[in-house]
């Protein structure tokens, strides 16, 4: 080999070897550049998801008022049927006395068929 073509070989190599330096510069900010990206899309999704526990736990709660709610008018509901049945009776019986009463004394009651 001559002298001019060691020379090109080296300079070859030194050419090659600063175009991978400068590459590997590249891949590594690429690299960190990710990571930093990575960090920042983490602390957002993060954010959300506290966001959404959140906001299930505030869904439930509400859930849960709601269904005591209900079940306090369920019961509200039936207490009350119960006292309309109390009064459909006590009607029924004071109707009951009202023509007992209202009959003259020497006629019979009705029977009911």
């Amino acid at each position: 080999m001559t002298p001019e073509e060691i020379q090109a070989n080296f300079d070859f190599i030194m050419q090659s070897h600063a175009s991978s330096a400068a590459r590997m510069d590249r891949i590594e900010a690429d690299l960190e550049k990710s990571r930093e990206e990575h960090a920042a899309f983490k602390e957002k999704l993060d954010g959300l998801m506290r966001l959404s526990q959140q906001f299930l736990a505030i869904v439930r709660a509400e859930h849960e008022a709601r269904k005591a709610e209900i079940e306090a008018e369920r019961e509200r509901r039936k207490a009350l049927e119960g006292r309309v049945d109390g009064v459909e009776e006590m009607t029924k019986f004071l109707r009951e006395l009202l023509e007992a009463n209202l009959r003259p004394p020497h006629k019979p009651p009705e029977s009911e068929n």
